[in-house]
């Protein structure tokens, strides 16, 4: 999911793209599982502390496939 300031320029909410996205889990007859860092996103800037080893949900997701 993007970020919150990602979204508000797409129009489109977390809270819409997890419905989104729940809905297509659910239509492959899959699971959804939400991974939420809340406004952290690796597109933002390129600061050290928005590396993707600085991201426990990102390293916890990548860890899980």
């Amino acid at each position: 999911m993007s970020s919150k300031r990602q979204a508000a320029d797409d129009k489109v909410s977390l809270k819409d793209q997890e419905k989104k996205g729940r809905a297509r889990a659910k239509s492959l007859g899959m699971k959804a599982k939400v991974w939420s860092e809340g406004g952290a996103s690796a597109g933002k800037t390129k600061k050290q502390e928005d590396l993707p080893t600085n991201r426990p949900k990102l390293m916890e997701l990548l860890s899980a496939v």
